[in-house]
């Protein structure tokens, strides 16, 4: 019998033993002989043990996997690259989400409804984060959250002796297809300096504005401009559509209207003249664009007005079926799949020379509501341990706060930070977790002598018999079509970086948004209300982090934006400009909805209310991309983890500098741009 073996041994080819020929796992868990005995005896069996071989993990009988690419996380980054771009192209892909897919939901599908999808318990985990380190200034936030000692919650400054401070609520969807499935659907490119200042930095000239451009005609399915309009695509996978202009009532235009005259910018003297400004495109191949001026923001809606994201292609991409009724793509998504570490390789130095670790796998817990920012975690669940491996390689897009925790759970990040939680480091990266930014937020509020049309009085909000939703599902039309907020206009500071505006506002009537708290999206309000919401683009402070709480991977990590310690009297000053010229606005607006009267914030110390009441909901740059070697940077210009083999982040974590007023399709392009990347010749 030994002989036998021996001899088996010796005839067995070496391709047998090779990456390519035979999973990670099989190799790694099977004695060699019985290696080339499957070889000669059973040709097909190698196929079926890459998707099926079972291993003993601490007394228990869990699956193993071995595919081409296993990919944490399904939002816009993570969710494209694994549907269409990989899967769709013949590579075998595992899609590891940790929440549940919720895509049928009208919470998610309707655009009216997306305030309620970021606070549904099913589908959104609720993070709370710091704004300052000093708890003084952090109080001051009439949004900030505490828990009380029976569990309840209280918003507002003054808590209870016996609350427990938790920070800033802010929500982040546990669902597939990630913040593209709560988001305000908001659909902008970013100025063309995003791209070509990463071009610059990297020294990678394929970041150019005009190329990532390419990316964006690549995906978008325009549904709003004629089609062969230059600059946009037709034939994507991404529905793009604008806000509807029969949602505005005469006295939005007005407010419009007067918002631009103020300005100095431009003039329309009538209601006609306003619509034909508010329905120029915003994402026109122009590279003027972000001058100053009024229009209805795209959104990411299909031609019937539903949501279109990361979540409806991965379905699509699944549904799509052969003739004989098996699935068309060999795509595998495994839902409430939380990943607590990735698995790597790493070599014997030899020769006094050492080799990179190479990614080669992730370790996940499957079941529901595992991370601790899932409100119906209860502290019992633990999950089942899996563990799945990447013949090519590991793609983490688990997101801005989520992706910087798996690096350093799994030994990537700052020396200090792992050993102080006795994590065992496999490479010092001390870039992981820092650089972490947002656009600065500002509210001003003012009251009108009448009310605004109320486009919902007919609505009964989904209860039976609701016209609203039949009038949207059968024509898509009505309220219920409305995303984001109905007006937009860009205005430019003082202290503009360059000849692109730094401030986006965005508002409507008879609602309200005050940022974000526990029950943000349940406020009502007076019909007479109006709200501008004002973005501050072009923050100078890149003082953010993300940092462990613990080693525990079901938990949330310590995550501190650091507001206004970089660069602060300089944002300030654009964000007072920015109030003062609202309040201007509502001083001059004329017609049967004045005198308006401005009730947030008040005059007594605008910049100090800036400081108490700014917040932000467009996170970005945690793992920021830079030339190699950078000790500033995660990744290069190919998205490869410094230091690592086989891994790369393609999320929003990556960028500089947060991309424009609106992250969402600047992460989208990213993993177009991954795409491209990694099939090459297959693009």
């Amino acid at each position: 019998m030994f002989f036998l073996l021996h001899l088996f041994w010796l005839l067995c080819p070496r391709d047998a033993l090779e990456e390519d020929s035979l999973s990670l796992f099989v190799r790694s868990t099977l004695p060699r002989t019985v290696l080339c005995l499957l070889y000669w005896l059973c040709p097909l069996c190698e196929h079926y043990l890459e998707v099926v071989a079972p291993q003993d993990l601490g007394g228990h009988l869990q699956p193993q996997f071995t595919y081409e690419y296993v990919i944490v996380g399904s939002g816009p980054g993570g969710g494209p690259l694994a549907s269409a771009n990989l899967a769709r192209r013949g590579h075998s892909v595992l899609l590891l989400e940790a929440g549940e897919d919720h895509g049928d939901s009208l919470l998610q599908r309707v655009p009216f409804f997306t305030p309620y999808a970021g606070e549904d318990p099913t589908m959104s985990w609720s993070i709370y984060v710091n704004h300052y380190e000093d708890p003084k200034q952090a109080y001051r936030d009439s949004k900030y959250t505490w828990q009380q000692k029976n569990g309840s919650l209280y918003v507002g400054i003054d808590p209870p002796e016996d609350a427990k401070p938790l920070g800033i609520y802010y929500p982040r969807a546990g669902t597939l297809g990630g913040c593209s499935q709560h988001n305000a659907m908001n659909l902008v490119l970013p100025p063309d300096s995003t791209w070509d200042d990463i071009a610059t930095l990297t020294g990678d000239g394929s970041w150019n504005a005009t190329n990532m451009r390419l990316y964006f005609e690549r995906i978008e399915k325009c549904n709003y401009l004629p089609e062969g309009t230059p600059g946009h695509g037709f034939s994507g996978w991404l529905g793009s559509n604008q806000n509807r202009v029969d949602l505005l009532d005469s006295g939005l235009l007005e407010i419009a209207r007067t918002a631009l005259n103020v300005t100095g910018v431009e003039t329309a003297e009538d209601d006609d003249k306003m619509l034909e400004l508010l329905q120029r495109d915003m994402n026109r191949n122009d590279a003027k664009r972000y001058h100053q001026g009024a229009q209805l923001l795209p959104l990411h809606v299909d031609g019937r007005r539903r949501r279109s994201s990361s979540q409806t292609y991965l379905t699509d991409t699944i549904n799509n079926l052969k003739s004989d009724g098996s699935q068309k793509y060999p795509l595998t998504i495994s839902t409430s799949s939380l990943v607590t570490k990735l698995i790597f390789d790493i070599a014997e130095p030899k020769n006094n020379t050492t080799t990179k670790p190479r990614a080669i796998g992730v370790e996940y817990l499957q079941g529901s509501a595992l991370y601790k920012a899932d409100r119906r975690f209860d502290g019992t669940q633990k999950g089942v341990p899996m563990t799945a491996y990447a013949s090519r390689e590991v793609i983490v897009a688990g997101g801005v706060f989520n992706t910087p925790q798996i690096l350093k759970l799994s030994g990537i990040g700052p020396r200090e930070e792992l050993e102080s939680f006795n994590i065992t480091v496999v490479v010092d990266l001390p870039a992981v977790g820092t650089n972490l930014q947002d656009n600065y937020e500002v509210r001003v509020e003012a009251t009108a002598s009448t009310d605004f049309g109320n486009i919902v009085a007919n609505c009964t909000f989904l209860a039976p018999g609701d016209i609203c939703l039949r009038e949207w599902d059968q024509n898509a039309t009505g309220p219920y079509t409305a995303g984001g907020a109905p007006l937009s206009i860009l205005t430019r500071s003082s202290v503009s970086e360059n000849n692109d505006t730094d401030l986006l506002w965005f508002g409507g009537g008879a609602s309200i948004f005050r940022g974000y708290f526990p029950g943000f999206s349940r406020l009502v309000v007076p019909l007479s209300t109006f709200w501008w919401s004002i973005v501050k683009m072009q923050s100078q402070n890149r003082a953010g982090t993300v940092k462990l709480r613990s080693a525990d991977p079901q938990d949330v990590p310590e995550i501190n934006f650091n507001f206004f310690s970089q660069g602060g009297e300089h944002d300030i000053e654009a964000l007072i400009e920015a109030v003062m010229l609202a309040r201007k606005i509502f001083n001059v607006t004329s017609g049967p909805l004045a005198p308006f009267n401005v009730t947030e914030p008040h005059l007594s110390d605008v910049g100090q209310n800036i400081k108490d009441e700014a917040w932000g909901h467009h996170a970005s740059c945690s793992c920021p991309i830079g030339p190699v070697g950078d000790a500033k940077a995660c990744v290069d210009s190919e998205f490869r983890v410094q230091g690592v083999e086989n891994l790369r982040i393609v999320d929003g974590s990556v960028f500089p500098r947060v991309p424009g007023g609106f992250p969402v399709l600047p992460t989208f392009l990213l993993s177009e741009k991954a795409t491209h990347l990694i099939l090459g010749d297959e693009y």
